[in-house]
């Protein structure tokens, strides 16, 4: 009677399970292999193609531009891109130039993370600073040599207003007098004014060189109507305007160097 017991449990279990199994059995489906779909690259290469020149700067966690002069300049051709500064104009690297998905630029060993490509517009990310591009047809070092000497006649100094000063200005040509510059003579390449005030003072960046050394440095400018006086570590250059109207500024001196410049 025991063992009677027993395999009526059995049997009744096994039964109680096999009707659950009837339950939610699902019959008539395939198994499916879901796949994830590969990421896929937003840009092509040939995007890039053409001259690209540095135009903002900005650290990566804040939106106020950096002041800099070594502007960026790259070229991409062939699936290959040249890169230099604007400061070291002689000295370029040319390397292979790669894209990768989802966003990244690989640009003769450097990389950059794209946030924005246009057919003028360029925005990358180099893990230290934002960097903003322009497409140009020439780099502004290509055009310099292009610009027509202003014929004005120069003989007095003109006042200006600090507020006119600012921006980024390259000198693109000097004329002076015979024997009137020296061998370590301080020779201006470019001026960035970056902040003015009413109080006739200005602040910014100036590139000069002497004795073939080229030095880029913060500096101060003083400016008295059309006197300005521009101390940058231990030099101190007073020079005078001639001529500032938006496309062209002339400073120096009529009696011995003159300096002609252009913003960029």
């Amino acid at each position: 009677m025991h063992r009677l017991s027993i395999l009526f449990l059995f049997i009744s279990l096994t039964m109680t399970y096999n009707s659950f199994a009837q339950k939610v059995k699902r019959k008539g489906v395939t198994p499916v292999t879901v796949q994830k779909e590969a990421v896929k690259a937003k840009y092509v290469l040939k995007q890039f193609s053409g001259k690209w020149q540095e135009t903002s700067r900005k650290g990566i966690s804040k939106s106020d531009d950096l002041p800099f002069t070594d502007t960026l300049l790259m070229r991409f051709f062939d699936e290959k891109v040249e890169v230099k500064d604007a400061i070291s104009m002689r000295m370029s690297v040319i390397g292979p130039a790669q894209v990768e998905a989802p966003n990244i630029l690989n640009a003769a060993g450097d990389q950059y993370a794209v946030r924005k490509l246009t057919a003028n517009e360029l925005i990358m990310d180099d893990g230290e600073f934002v960097r903003e591009f322009a497409k140009k047809e020439k780099f502004y070092s290509e055009t310099v040599g292009n610009f027509k000497v202003s014929k004005d006649s120069f003989t007095h100094a003109i006042n200006i207003e600090p507020a006119n000063l600012k921006g980024r200005w390259m000198v693109y040509a000097k004329q002076a007098l015979p024997g009137t510059v020296s061998n370590d003579q301080v020779i201006i390449k470019s001026i960035e004014i970056l902040e003015t005030s009413t109080a006739k003072t200005a602040t910014g960046i100036i590139t000069y060189y002497t004795s073939h050394t080229s030095f880029t440095e913060p500096c101060t400018i003083a400016i008295n109507e059309g006197n300005i006086v521009i101390s940058a570590g231990k030099n101190t250059l007073p020079l005078k305007t001639y001529k500032l109207d938006g496309n062209e500024f002339v400073f120096g001196d009529t009696a011995g160097l003159l300096y002609y410049a252009k913003p960029f």
